[in-house]
């Protein structure tokens, strides 16, 4: 999965840039995912006392569904719930290990927000226009990533955000990432499952962490069996 980050103040357009590039990637047949930063999630009030009393909350319909989950989720937990080919998200500002677009209004917003995360902005003027929009598709179908954001410091940087940097000016490239590439597989029933970065750094901390206090333990690949209940 492939992300990018759509950075701006209020009102600067981000709801409006996010549409279009989910609009052009999915005509390209691409699946798309969006991940909004919310300050309050509104519930009508009766969902909300029926909310306080489930672990999970569903509304569904012939049109689609809503998943609620009463509690807070960390960024890296929400990526578990979201693959696709091209997740675009907007906000979370402090989640710098991936690129960036930034929306501004003026000038000083512009040169406020800019980083060295930035393949592209757009101004107020641009919105509309076609050919921008376009360049904006080109460079997160060409340049855009996703890194794990745990800051493992298994690579030759402390932190994830210092590799994105480097990626970005085309000095390193995902297989750098050693994180990217551990080999925590899980199998269910024969069927490999799908795991996030995330997932399986945390799998691997955990029982590798359970496997290394055993007697007689040594390095190497672990093969754990477990019936899963219903």
């Amino acid at each position: 999965m492939k992300a990018i980050q759509i950075i701006g103040y209020k009102n600067s357009g981000k709801s409006t840039l996010i549409l279009q590039l989910a609009e052009r990637l999915k005509k390209r047949d691409y699946t798309v995912s969006i991940l909004k930063n919310a300050h309050l999630l509104i519930m009508p009030e009766k969902d909300e006392n029926m909310i306080q009393h489930a672990g999970k909350y569903m509304i569904a319909s012939d049109k689609g569904a809503i998943f609620y989950i009463p509690s807070f989720l960390q960024f890296l937990q929400t990526l578990t719930f979201l693959h696709a080919d091209y997740l675009i998200i907007e906000g979370f500002k402090t989640q710098n290990f991936m690129p960036r677009i930034i929306c501004w209004k003026n000038e000083s917003e512009r040169k406020e927000l800019a980083s060295n995360l930035d393949i592209g902005n757009c101004g107020p003027e641009e919105l509309k226009n076609v050919d921008k929009i376009d360049e904006l598709i080109e460079a997160i179908e060409k340049r855009t990533f996703l890194l794990p954001g745990i800051d493992c410091g298994k690579c030759d940087f402390k932190t994830c955000h210092g590799m994105a940097e480097q990626i970005i000016i085309g000095n390193n490239n995902l297989m750098d990432c050693v994180t990217l590439h551990d080999n925590t597989k899980v199998f269910i029933n024969g069927k490999e499952i799908a795991l996030s970065p995330f997932v399986a750094h945390i799998m691997k901390q955990t029982f590798g962490g359970f496997l290394k206090s055993l007697k007689g333990v040594a390095p190497g690949n672990a093969v754990i069996e477990m019936q899963i209940e219903s």
